[in-house]
């Protein structure tokens, strides 16, 4: 499979996944099969929808997928991915938590993804990261390179009780954002003023 096509199976793949990279080893697997550790076997109907999308394309069409269902263990234990990279049968697709991202990649477990943008998309790698929210493309980059496309994230909220507040004379302002940008000390001040510590401790 040539590399247009392996950057075009990622893309695909990203629309339904938290990060894909590409993987520092690959062992054999012929010139039109992909192989792609998935999310997990609670999410295989997922992965299964995705591989079938890429098959409509033209860049899919004459591709196998092979999926694995070999979700990403976090930071906590790396071994399946290190003995498959070190025993030259990694995947060639690899959905990992984001956060993970930085350690694989300076431990040698994914290859940069950079060339094959210059190469492909015709735009510089910065272009093409503009993208994405800039935190998400951040947790992808090691020393300057792109590890892989991120495909999720976060969206918090802060929410607070305005009585609690008032009762312990809590400028509301503070948490108005047309009013006040809150910062992270104020937070914790009036999560201390507002907070009560029994004889325990608790």
């Amino acid at each position: 499979m040539d590399r247009r096509r392996f950057l075009g199976a990622a893309g695909t793949a990203a629309l339904a996944t938290a990060a894909l990279s590409g993987c520092a080893s690959r062992g054999p697997s012929g010139d039109n099969v992909i192989r792609y550790w998935g999310m997990g076997a609670a999410d295989k109907d997922k992965d299964a929808l995705v591989a079938a999308a890429f098959k409509e394309t033209p860049a899919g069409r004459d591709i196998e997928v092979l999926i694995d269902q070999v979700p990403s263990s976090g930071v906590s234990d790396m071994s399946q991915i290190i003995t498959a990279v070190r025993g030259g049968t990694a995947p060639d697709l690899w959905w990992m938590d984001r956060f993970t991202a930085v350690q694989n990649a300076s431990v040698g477990l994914l290859e940069p993804i950079d060339s094959l943008i210059e190469q492909y998309e015709d735009v510089s790698p910065a272009e093409f990261k503009k993208q994405w929210i800039q935190f998400a493309i951040d947790e992808m980059t090691y020393e300057g390179q792109l590890y892989g496309l991120p495909t999720s994230t976060d969206a918090r909220g802060l929410l607070y009780n305005e009585d609690l507040l008032r009762e312990f004379k809590v400028d509301l302002d503070l948490f108005n954002p047309d009013q006040h940008v809150l910062t992270w000390d104020e937070l914790r001040e009036t999560a201390r003023k507002i907070s009560k510590i029994d004889g325990s401790g608790n």
